[in-house]
């Protein structure tokens, strides 16, 4: 079942990331999954790209990634 469909179930911080030109993500429902999160007052990250991938070539993209995602560890992992 799509996690769309989940966002009930959902209590913890989300990350998401994703590249809007892979063929592989249905970037529609993923941007109503986290409109649905931010709804419930989830805390949700959410980082997109429309250029390579974040695991591609361009250390840019990757750098962007990993900063993100060391933010949202420092913040998330705080509220114990």
């Amino acid at each position: 079942s799509s996690p769309l469909f989940q966002v009930d179930k959902i209590n913890a911080p989300v990350f998401i990331a994703q590249n809007l030109k892979d063929p592989n993500n249905n970037s529609g429902e993923t941007i109503q999954f986290v409109k649905n999160l931010q709804k419930r007052n989830i805390s949700v990250t959410y980082l997109e790209n429309d250029g390579d991938s974040f695991f591609g070539k361009n250390i840019e993209q990757r750098q962007k990634l990993y900063s993100a995602l060391q933010d949202f560890l420092e913040v998330n992992l705080k509220k114990k």
